[in-house]
């Protein structure tokens, strides 16, 4: 048979099935070889250079990778093959198209974290509101004050024992948490699907059973920490003795000031802080320091070193319990019920309630109610899927 028949009658005699192994000892011939015959018949046939050296890979595995090396270097891209041309069965498979910032679920590519910022506009508003609306009206009532006749050396003293001023103080203290929390993820742009998902209002139908654990658990705390504070010898709150001899004051300043200062922060503040800033805090830091640092918040929040403590243990304990719950309703309920708890009882005696506190016994009691009303919480609720209780990420 002539050595000049076109590449269009016969395959190329390494491509054959059949042909004798090559021989040890030449493999860079062989590969020389298997390269030019790429060149010579693999276009014409349409077969890519991996196809042409197939017959190398039963003798030698090792000189067909050679050659494919080879071919691949020789021709580094092919035209794609018509569908039925030769070589058709070895078009690679499809290739899964990937949106930019990875796979979910692929090594490496990391769930997207809550942005913090709008959690810290929403609380530095919060506050700022506060304290100037807290100024203008301190001003306005020192300048009715003054015009009846109380001398200036005596009148912060007289200012902050006015009941209205308390009762208007503390309006404007619940006005401006409200307006933060209701505008403040709008204009910081809150990926929230809704407010009422971002405060855990209604992310689960809330369990009413929870909130006389939730109460008595917080009415524990309360003890527990006055009493350990009292041993460790803080001050007093200059705050809560404010309120203490207001709530002394007629039946009608006493109900006003329930209102504004057990109802509403009782439901405000559980929404701004078990809703919005911990919900934020749990999905970017994990369960333990987000309930906790909410927690630190909170007692800051309040301005007063020894009610900031307190409100910090009793952050603690509610945090904990919304995120069990699933929801801020039983907690801002037990909230609320333990403001007003407290308003009663410094009517009743006079803001001296809490001088069994320091008492060792009072102490240890507390202690185990808050472990039993624990214990009790954790039998009613489960973890949240993917949120184990009190353990990080």
């Amino acid at each position: 048979m002539s050595n000049t028949e076109g590449p269009s009658t016969q395959s190329p005699p390494a491509a054959t099935p059949g042909r004798d192994a090559p021989t040890s000892g030449s493999s860079e011939a062989q590969v020389s070889t298997v390269a030019a015959t790429s060149d010579t018949h693999g276009d014409a046939a349409g077969l890519t250079p991996a196809r042409t050296g197939a017959g190398l890979a039963e003798g030698q595995p090792h000189v067909a990778r050679a050659a494919e090396a080879a071919g691949h270097a020789a021709h580094p891209a092919r035209p794609a093959l018509a569908p039925g041309a030769a070589g058709d069965d070895l078009a690679a498979p499809p290739t899964l198209a990937v949106e930019p910032g990875g796979l979910e679920g692929a090594p490496g590519a990391a769930p997207t974290k809550p942005a913090l910022l709008p959690v810290f506009v929403v609380l530095l508003a919060a506050q700022g509101l506060t304290l100037s609306l807290g100024g203008v009206a301190g001003v306005l009532f020192a300048f009715v004050l003054l015009a009846q006749g109380v001398t200036p050396d005596t009148l912060m003293p007289t200012l902050m024992a006015t009941p209205w001023f308390l009762i208007v103080s503390a309006v404007l203290s619940q006005g401006s948490m409200g307006l933060a929390l209701w505008k403040g993820p709008d204009v910081m742009k809150d990926a929230a699907p809704s407010l009422a998902a971002r405060l855990r209002w209604s992310d689960e139908p809330p369990r009413w059973v929870l909130v006389p654990l939730l109460l008595v658990g917080t009415l524990s705390v309360g003890p527990l920490t006055v009493g350990v504070l009292d041993v460790l010898g803080f001050p007093k709150s200059g705050m809560l003795e404010l309120f203490s001899k207001a709530s002394q004051q007629s039946v009608a300043s006493f109900a006003a000031l329930v209102l504004v200062g057990a109802v509403v922060p009782g439901v405000l503040e559980e929404l701004l802080f078990r809703g919005y800033v911990q919900t934020r805090f749990v999905e970017r830091w994990g369960t333990a320091r987000g309930i906790v640092f909410t927690a630190v918040l909170f007692g800051l929040w309040h301005l007063d070193v020894r009610q900031g403590l307190f409100a910090f243990g009793v952050g603690c304990f509610l945090g904990w319990g919304a995120h069990r719950a699933g929801s801020v309703v039983p907690g801002a309920m037990a909230h609320l019920l333990n403001n007003l708890t407290s308003f009663v009882l410094a009517r009743v005696y006079g803001g001296e309630e809490d001088t069994m506190s320091a008492v060792p016994a009072v102490i240890v009691g507390a202690a185990v109610v808050l472990v039993l009303v624990v214990w009790a919480l954790r039998a009613l609720t489960a973890a949240r899927p993917g949120e184990p209780a009190l353990t990080g990420r």
